[in-house]
């Protein structure tokens, strides 16, 4: 499938322009340029072959070599064999995930009384938030 550029860079954003599998660098010029440093391509968390979409939440930059090996594996799998169980988070999620936490570190902090509890609240449900929010991405 092709993907017009404002696409690709969502999709290469996602992952801060990391391989979702190995974390190492991709080059966004080098989308489909097999040979060169940083070359990557679309990869499909879930195959095509196996009933996987188009949808953004599908789609993630790897290099075209670590897309390739993992074949129709699990991306679990692929991840595992670099010692990674998720893809890299791009800073938009973290901020979102931060906001989230803030707030309902905030709703638990103002039902103590007080006022410095109330901060502590605040500051550990962003934390919290920051550390193990869970991605969502817009389709």
């Amino acid at each position: 499938m092709t993907f017009d550029e404002a696409r690709l860079r969502q999709i290469f954003e996602r992952t801060q322009g990391r391989c979702h599998l190995c974390r190492r660098p991709l080059a966004f010029s080098n989308h489909g340029r097999s040979g060169h440093r940083g070359a990557w391509e679309v990869e499909h968390s879930i195959p095509r072959s196996r009933g996987g979409t188009n949808r953004l939440n599908n789609l993630y930059a790897a290099h075209i070599t670590c897309n390739r090996s993992k074949g129709v594996r699990s991306t679990s799998a692929a991840r595992r064999r670099h010692g990674y169980r998720a893809a890299p988070r791009s800073a938009n999620t973290v901020r979102r995930d931060a906001s989230l936490g803030g707030v309902v570190g905030a709703l638990i902090g103002a039902a103590l009384v007080p006022p410095h509890v109330r901060l502590l609240g605040l500051a550990a449900g962003a934390v919290l938030g920051y550390a193990t929010g869970e991605q969502v991405e817009p389709e």
